[in-house]
């Protein structure tokens, strides 16, 4: 009787059959899932963000903000 490993079965418990290398694979793939939905809500959202900021500036400096104060004052009086 002989027996034949090969390079996944040598170490006892890392076998493919194992419960930790199992859950070592499961914990990889959800990494990665993470990180890849991490990186595309960035990549979708940044573009969104930049246009709100550049907006909320230019709403800032146009000089809409004070002139939208002397409305609102004037209205009460």
């Amino acid at each position: 009787m002989s027996f034949r490993y090969t390079a996944s079965s040598a170490i006892p418990g890392f076998d493919s059959g194992a419960p930790l290398y199992t859950g070592y694979l499961i914990g990889k793939q959800s990494l990665l899932f993470a990180l890849t939905v991490l990186i595309v809500v960035i990549g979708v959202g940044a573009p969104w963000m930049a246009f709100a900021l550049l907006f909320g500036w230019l709403y800032r400096i146009s000089g809409l903000r004070a002139l939208r104060r002397r409305w609102k004052d004037a209205a009460q009086a």
